[in-house]
């Protein structure tokens, strides 16, 4: 019996390390393509029926309005950097704790004061992830 157990319990790490590795992999590249400019490449990673709920926004994102919404960031911060500070992974689910480190950009002047600030970011993942 304590063998089944602690073979239960290797499985189940093994099994949940492997499907997790998969949605952080996403993650990063997403942060990686949205912090590189790269709209375009952070697009395809989105599901066309995505949904983004943000704090400041009273209804949720579609597809569009949240490239919309990236590429306006871009324009305002063009140095901006995204740090997964932290990663709770679940089935089909990924909590991260990131932050954002960017400086502003007025006018066509070089980028000036610095802004940096935590976040929360929510996943849900459909079930062909």
């Amino acid at each position: 019996m304590k063998n089944n157990l602690i073979f239960a319990a290797i499985f189940s790490l093994l099994s949940f390390t492997a499907f997790a590795g998969k949605l952080s992999e996403s993650v990063h590249a997403f942060y990686k393509a949205v912090d590189g400019g790269d709209f375009d490449k952070a697009g395809t990673l989105l599901a066309d029926d995505v949904k983004a709920y943000l704090p400041f926004s009273p209804q949720a994102m579609d597809k569009m309005a949240y490239e919309q919404l990236g590429m306006s960031m871009g324009a305002a911060f063009p140095d901006m950097q995204h740090k997964v500070l932290e990663v709770t992974e679940g089935k089909a689910r990924l909590l991260l704790k990131l932050g954002l480190l960017a400086r502003t950009k007025h006018d066509g002047q070089p980028p000036t004061n610095r802004v940096e600030t935590p976040f929360l970011s929510y996943f849900k993942y459909n079930s062909k992830a």
